[in-house]
């Protein structure tokens, strides 16, 4: 059989699982392994179905030649030959070029220095290098880089060292801005573009897997088509439990690589707390490893999980979940390898596993999830999507373009919404409220922040100490008093105070506390069971908008 027939066959089979099956994909594998496809285009097919077929696996053998096709993927002839056009392909062997933001340029910096260097093909690197000086070298050489005459580059290589132009690049940013928040700022500003070269043990989708994961076999396709949500959101994980320090440390490396080689970006993972990592363990395979943020980089008020989604250790999506008051606004993404399978099962998963780990029983999503300035979610229909799983709008108007919409495919089964209506329904956030008294806030909380008054440092400590009661900020850690500083304008905005008892207050300033500790998820925790602050705050949030 031609290498190019072989491989159309094996892609036929991705969704077709019995014995048969995984006896035709077991010898197509092993056929394709040993041969040299005619195309850059033919080797990512390939590549994209031994990813599919490690994640979804019929049985042992099956898994085991897919695994060892990938593992020796970055040496295949064909590779090689179409490195260059298959770069940003995330494939192992293989470039990526990005304008990395501050925190993954300065973790690859610091993990692979030799394989990041600054794109010089770009096109604009002598603009932006000229603007850095000031911010990369130390004064002197600063002041003197910037009355040469010689070419920008060339000045970075005379004074770099045995270091790539890139990790010394970062590594002056990190030295010389002396605060964490203004590197960021300069080195954002300023944009530099990278290249990350592929090194033995450097982040590619190839290698991807976590390997502390379950195994499980498929006997059957995974489920696509309509999930029930309302059951599915009753029907709880298998288990939940802190990450192992690990566990921890492979995982946050495995969610950033995810992005990296997607050449995407997630502040939940950039800015990822390896003391704040739960596993929450799905069954057959399934499970999903929720990250939280370093307590100084989280919002004031909603608490932030990024999520990677695995199957059977490989990483089949991600997201993002802001909870606050039972609610939470969800993010959602199935890598593109893995569409086409069950993402309506996976996001109804995702949905149980936030219920369980966060306490959410309301949801809401964000219009840019739904395609509001997101052309990717226009062109997958994302809101009919979440539409068909029980997700509705709020707005009139929104309503009304819905009713008109519903009677045109009733008319003519075979009508779809044109980009522009789908664009005008994907202006707001759509809700799931399912139990009774449940309701979705997060829709709620913008506004909000820019009702509340502007408070200096001792403002803030002033604040806390009068309408709270408190005394001492003795024993807090600095997290712990930045997250009281970050909530002292909703506390001064709170109404009621006065007439809470002393317990009442004191164990508001445990809830305000654990905002800055290790776990955000207790702050979460803490506040629901303050029947008294958390009533306090759906008050400022108001009436829905």
């Amino acid at each position: 059989m031609p290498n190019t027939a072989a491989l159309a066959r094996l892609e036929k089979l991705r969704l077709v699982y019995s014995p048969v099956a995984a006896r035709d994909k077991h010898r197509l594998i092993g056929s394709l392994a040993n041969t040299r496809l005619p195309s850059a285009p033919a080797v990512r097919r390939l590549h994209e179905i031994l990813c599919w077929m490690r994640a979804y696996p019929d049985d042992e053998q099956v898994l085991a030649a897919a695994e060892a096709t990938l593992a020796a993927f970055a040496q295949r002839p064909d590779l090689r030959r179409f490195r260059t056009r298959l770069a940003n392909s995330g494939i192992a062997g293989t470039a990526i070029h990005y304008h990395f933001f501050w925190p993954m340029a300065r973790w690859l910096a610091a993990r692979w220095p030799a394989l990041l260097r600054l794109d010089r093909d770009c096109g604009e690197g002598e603009d932006w290098l000229r603007s850095a000086w000031t911010v990369a070298l130390p004064w002197i050489h600063a002041e003197a880089a910037k009355r040469s005459a010689d070419a920008p580059f060339d000045i970075l290589d005379a004074l770099r060292g045995t270091m790539t132009d890139a990790a010394f690049l970062v590594q002056g940013i990190d030295h010389s801005s002396g605060d964490a928040l203004a590197g960021e700022s300069l080195h954002d500003l300023i944009q530099p573009a990278y290249v990350f070269e592929a090194g033995q043990d450097s982040p590619s989708r190839t290698a991807a897997h976590w390997s502390g994961a379950a195994q499980s076999f498929f006997r059957a396709a995974p489920e696509r088509g309509r999930t029930d949500l309302r059951r599915e959101l009753q029907r709880a994980p298998v288990s939940v439990r802190p990450a192992a320090s690990r566990d921890a440390t492979e995982l946050l490396d495995l969610a950033r690589g995810a992005m990296l080689t997607r050449n995407r970006d997630l502040d939940a993972f950039t800015w990822g707390n390896p003391q704040d990592i739960h596993i929450v363990d799905d069954g057959a395979g399934l499970a999903f490893a929720f990250i939280g943020i370093v307590p100084e980089r989280r919002l004031p008020l909603a608490a932030v999980y990024g999520f990677l989604m695995l199957r059977n250790g490989v990483p089949v999506g991600y997201g993002q979940v802001d909870a606050l008051l039972g609610s939470a606004e969800i993010a959602f993404n199935t890598f593109d390898s893995f569409r086409g399978g069950e993402s309506a099962f996976l996001f109804a998963r995702l949905l149980a596993a936030t219920r369980t780990l966060l306490g959410s029983n309301a949801f809401t999503l964000d219009p840019y999830q739904l395609g509001h300035e997101n052309p990717e979610g226009i062109a997958s229909g994302a809101w009919w999507f979440y539409y068909k799983l029980g997700f509705r709008p709020h707005d009139p108007a929104l309503r009304r373009i819905v009713t008109g919409e519903l009677a045109r495919m009733q008319r003519k089964p075979r009508h779809r919404s044109s980009p522009v209506t789908l664009a005008r329904l994907a202006r707001k956030h759509l809700y799931w409220e399912p139990l009774r008294g449940s309701r979705a806030w997060l829709p709620l909380v913008p506004g909000l922040g820019l009702r509340l008054p502007v408070l200096t440092d001792e403002q803030a400590g002033e604040v806390a100490a009068y309408r709270l009661g408190m005394r001492s900020l003795a024993g807090w850690s600095p997290a712990e008093i930045l997250g009281l500083y970050r909530l002292a304008p909703l506390v001064a905005a709170l109404q009621g105070l006065e007439s809470w008892t002393p317990a009442e207050k004191e164990s508001a300033v445990a809830v305000l506390r654990a905002k800055g500790g290790q776990q955000e998820r207790d702050f979460l925790r803490l506040l629901d069971a303050h029947p008294k602050l958390g009533a306090s705050i759906r008050a400022l949030l108001g009436a829905r908008s």
